[in-house]
């Protein structure tokens, strides 16, 4: 049976507020170029924070704390207060704004409008850039997701999906769908399966009596 009312709203903000605290908690060391598993494995002894139990504790050296992304001050143990700016909040953010406006009837087309409308360049990244400037430049979907993107079947369109379980609970195939338009802007293949498989994991969530029921369904 499908949650209603305070449960219902319980569960979504459940959603919401893991969805903000699993980024703030990565947030930090995002830049995987450098934070590779080993340096942070050393940054947490040095801590004393093996096994990491809360954020990530603040930087013991100024070597360190320049190698962080420069907003930790708002993302280490101690002085989270909400959440800092970050993409992947904004296509939460973004993702109700589109249902709110156009209903579950959206198309791919006005996904796009409203990422020119609301969503800064320079806040985009990979897949979600390239696509940005291919709306720019004119091109509509799904020429957005092919043309000179090869993020094309990264994970932008997966980290997108969140909003579409949430607002169709215990119903895992109309999430998909919705999230298939939606990444169909600017992914292909395996990226937009991803997109499915998340927003239908997601929704499957809601009703499923155990994990693996979510991920079975």
């Amino acid at each position: 049976m499908t949650p209603v009312g305070t449960e219902l709203a319980d569960r979504v903000l459940g959603g919401w507020l893991g969805r903000i605290a699993g980024n703030m908690l990565g947030k930090p060391v995002e830049q995987g170029d450098h934070w590779t598993r080993g340096r942070i494995d050393r940054y947490l002894r040095q801590a004393d924070a093996l096994p990491l139990t809360d954020y990530l504790p603040e930087p013991a050296d100024e070597s360190d704390a320049l190698a962080m992304r420069p907003e930790w001050r708002q993302c280490v143990r101690g002085r989270i207060h909400g959440s800092c700016r970050d993409d992947d909040v904004d296509y939460a953010i973004l993702g109700l704004h589109l249902l709110e406006t156009h209903g579950f009837g959206f198309s791919t087309e006005q996904v796009g409008d409203l990422w020119l409308l609301r969503l800064p360049y320079l806040q985009t990244f990979t897949a979600e850039r390239a696509a940005y400037r291919n709306l720019v430049n004119g091109l509509k979907p799904p020429l957005t997701a092919t043309y000179d993107n090869p993020y094309q079947e990264w994970i932008g369109a997966l980290i997108r999906a969140d909003v579409h379980g949430w607002t169709c609970p215990g119903a895992p195939r109309r999430a998909a769908s919705l999230a298939r338009r939606d990444a169909v802007l600017s992914h292909t293949g395996n990226g937009v399966c991803g997109a499915m498989w998340a927003a239908a994991l997601i929704s499957a969530a809601f009703t499923a009596p155990t994990v693996r029921e979510a991920v079975d369904q």
